[in-house]
């Protein structure tokens, strides 16, 4: 009785103070929403949009680029430009599709050479 006792004694000391300690309840927790992507679709139909810039001469010495910015974070878009010549003349160039958020540098002079057009012609960005 007495080894029980020797034993249980300082058990009963040690575990004593942890009695006056409150059980931990966990607070109820309420889960966060994932975040729900937009549609990819559109609500309401594209408008046109146009852009004008200044005058722009090209020559083999000059490199001449258009950047275009998607300022759509979740779709992308597609973008046709149109250069005008100083005579009036509308060239449209190949569409470009702009990724969501996304940048495209677009070389004046490349169109314009795929366009068949001679070189140090003096045009404005539509």
């Amino acid at each position: 009785m007495r080894r029980f006792l020797a034993t249980l004694i300082p058990l009963l000391v040690c575990t004593w103070p942890l009695s006056a300690q409150q059980t931990k309840v966990l607070a109820p927790h309420k889960p966060i929403a994932p975040r729900v992507p937009k549609s990819l679709t559109r609500e309401d139909p594209g408008v046109p949009r146009s852009m004008v810039g200044g005058f722009w001469m090209i020559d083999a010495n000059r490199k001449a680029s258009i950047y275009l910015r998607n300022g759509l974070e979740t779709s992308s878009i597609t973008v046709t430009p149109s250069l005008y010549l100083s005579n009036g003349v509308r060239y449209k160039l190949s569409p470009v599709t702009l990724e969501a958020s996304g940048t495209a540098v677009l070389s004046i002079n490349d169109a314009l050479q795929q366009k068949g057009i001679a070189r140090g012609l003096r045009f404005r960005v539509m």
